[in-house]
């Protein structure tokens, strides 16, 4: 991380990583969210709720990337 605040600057590399950090914590929360709501709460019952089938091949071909 020393490379980073080198390379882009100080105030840049500050910015970046609160605004990285702040959509990290969105996006977890909104995924809690989705899961508390979901009766099983896996990843793909998650996709299935939110788009239907092709949310759920979606997710399961992320996952599988991964």
């Amino acid at each position: 991380m020393p490379k980073n605040f080198r390379n882009g600057g100080w105030l840049w590399a500050l910015i970046s990583m609160a605004l990285s950090f702040v959509l990290t914590l969105v996006c977890t929360l909104k995924l809690l969210e989705a899961k508390a709501k979901t009766k099983n709460g896996s990843f793909s019952d998650i996709g299935f709720n939110a788009m239907g089938k092709p949310g759920k091949i979606l997710v399961d071909v992320f996952l599988s990337l991964c």
